[in-house]
């Protein structure tokens, strides 16, 4: 046994030789080469892996010599063809061809003649055509995977249902894969896990699904299955996940699923249910993740919502729900994520948000909430996204606003807060987004704060003093650096003459310019006062005197008119009439934009 020795090079021929051999595992080395025929006299092998090597060329047609193997393994290669010998290895349990995609045609039926099998792997391979009927014949098969073949299409065969033994089936990613979920897939009452997601499946799903009493995952999403959730969903007692996500399921949620004790994971967003969130979830005391967003779903949140201790994502985003947040939310002391955003919520945020010490996301956003932001949340030293905006807060910034040392993103925008904006803004280091843009808020955002912080700040720039923020239209400006100029830049541009440099411009206060080259143009020459104050980093100036400050979408398609610009170490290059000034000497001598 050579497993994962970096072994290089061919199979030697003389392999052939060792007759007597019952094991051969060459997986994850570097093998090369063909696989060699003399593989065929080794009569008494059980066991055959030569997976994850980068073996190419047909698999050799003596393999079907092979009458004792047990177990092979030729997954992860380059090999391009199956020859129909492979059907004679009537004791054959485990066949493993994934992942070489060299293989195409369609899936061969004389694989179907290994009766013995239990696990066939045929994932992302290059097969073209249907699932052949004869798959059905494989009664003993316990794990089938036929996942990621792009080109295969045609339905799932109803001779599924012939395989009683199964407990894992996983037809997935096979997006030309159509027709309906057979009914007799309520035969394999053994299945532990079922993937049938990522299809262009359609109808309804079967009632008979509601038999397989010891099915572990039901994963069916990325689909187009339509009608209602079955009732006979509650009879899978045992069930740990349960994802029907996008899809165009309708109806309400069946009080059925409250019998789903085991269930951890809860999946039914991006469908057109509709009715209220049922109080009986809240009997799904081992749930981890239930998202329903993305529905039709009205009324109030339910409280019983409370009574799940272990939940980590709470999605209930776009859909109808109105109502207040529930105070007994709090009792989620484990929760990451809590997102009931877009929704018709009003009155206050709870105070009792400031319990949940785990929290890394809330998004309140886009509801009718009132009141003031709870300085409780300053308790949540782990939140990296805060999102309160599109309500109707009022109230003050609290300064526990600086407690959130893991903060990325805040927004606060579309409100009506008011006062100072609390300098302790200062304290959020890893701050990427701020938004604060459609309140009443004053004060500054410190300077230091944008030197550290690179990112986008969008302000109400008339009230708010800062260096780095932009109205919402417009983002951060980013200082350029010269790999970020194009690769061309236009000849041949004439230098500059102090006559087209306005006299007002041309003051002791000023240091001396660099050299300068510009279009000649007389519409360059600004025809407004220069501002007293000159600015920290980067400016766009125009024919009409209008000056564009801190902007870096120059690299983004900025123009002014239909006019590009562009500068490189430190000089002004043009082209037409706008100009961009980089350096702060140019910037002192030329611009004087506020």
């Amino acid at each position: 046994m050579f497993n994962s020795n970096e072994l290089t090079g061919g199979i030697p021929t003389q392999i052939g030789d060792l007759t007597q051999l019952t094991k051969i595992r060459l997986s994850r080395n570097a093998l090369k080469g063909e696989i060699p025929p003399e593989i065929g006299n080794l009569v008494q092998l059980k066991t055959l892996d030569l997976s994850y090597d980068q073996l190419v060329g047909s698999i050799p047609s003596e393999i079907g010599n092979l009458v004792r193997l047990k177990i092979l393994n030729l997954s992860v290669n380059k090999l391009d063809a199956i020859p129909s010998e492979m059907g004679k290895l009537s004791q054959l349990e485990q066949l493993y061809l994934s992942s070489n995609w060299w293989i195409s045609g369609t899936i061969p039926t004389h694989l179907c003649a290994l009766l013995g099998l239990k696990g066939l792997f045929l994932d992302d391979i290059s097969f073209t055509g249907t699932i052949p009927s004869e798959i059905g014949d494989l009664v003993q098969l316990e794990t089938l995977h036929m996942s990621l073949i792009y080109d295969l299409t045609g339905t799932l065969p109803s001779e599924i249902g012939n395989l009683i033994y199964l407990k894992e089936l996983l037809i997935e990613s096979n997006d030309q894969l159509s027709g309906m979920i057979p009914s007799e897939i309520g035969h394999l009452v053994q299945l532990q896990t079922l993937h049938l997601y990522k299809n262009d499946l359609n109808g309804t799903i079967p009632t008979e699904i509601g038999n397989l009493t010891k099915l572990q995952e039901l994963h069916l999403y990325t689909n187009q299955l339509t009608g209602s959730i079955p009732k006979e969903v509650g009879n899978l007692g045992k069930l740990r996940e349960l994802f029907l996500y996008s899809n165009q399921l309708t109806g309400t949620i069946p009080t059925e699923v409250g019998s789903l004790v085991a269930i951890g994971k809860l999946d039914l967003s991006s469908n057109e249910l509709y009715g209220t969130i049922p109080s009986h979830i809240g009997k799904l005391i081992q749930l981890q993740d239930l998202h329903l967003h993305r529905n039709e779903f009205t009324g109030e949140i339910p409280s019983e919502i409370g009574l799940l201790i272990d939940l980590k994502k709470l999605h209930f985003y776009s859909n109808q729900l109105t109502g207040i947040i529930p105070t007994n939310i709090g009792g989620l002391m484990d929760v990451k994520e809590l997102k009931l955003n877009s929704n018709n919520l009003t009155e206050t945020i709870p105070t009792e948000i400031g319990d949940l010490i785990n929290l890394r996301k809330i998004d309140f956003s886009s509801n009718n909430l009132t009141g003031i932001i709870p300085t409780e949340v300053g308790n949540l030293p782990r939140l990296i996204i805060i999102h309160l905006n599109s309500n109707k807060l009022n109230g003050t910034l609290s300064s526990e606003i600086g407690d959130l040392g893991a903060l990325e993103n805040l927004s606060l925008h579309s409100n009506q807060l008011t006062g100072m904006i609390p300098s302790q803004i200062e304290n959020l280091v890893h701050l990427e987004n701020l938004w604060l843009y459609g309140n009443k808020l004053s004060g500054s955002i410190p300077f230091s704060f944008c030197e550290r912080n690179p990112g986008i700040y969008q302000v109400d720039c008339e009230d708010v003093i800062c260096h780095c923020c932009k109205e919402p239209e417009c983002t951060q400006y980013t200082s350029p650096s010269i790999s970020s100029f194009p690769s061309t830049m236009p000849s041949p541009i004439p230098s500059i003459s102090p006559s087209m440099i306005p006299s007002v411009l041309l003051t002791s206060q000023y240091p001396t310019s660099p050299s300068l080259s510009v279009a000649p143009s007389s519409s360059l020459v600004p025809t407004r006062e220069p501002c007293s104050k000159v600015p920290e980093d980067g400016c766009a100036i125009c024919g009409d005197g209008k000056c564009v400050q801190n902007y870096n979408s120059i690299f983004k398609g900025f123009s002014c008119g239909n006019l590009e610009l562009y500068a490189l170490n430190g000089a002004l290059q043009v082209v037409g009439d706008c100009a961009y000034f980089q350096s702060l000497e140019e910037l002192a001598l030329v611009c004087g934009c506020a």
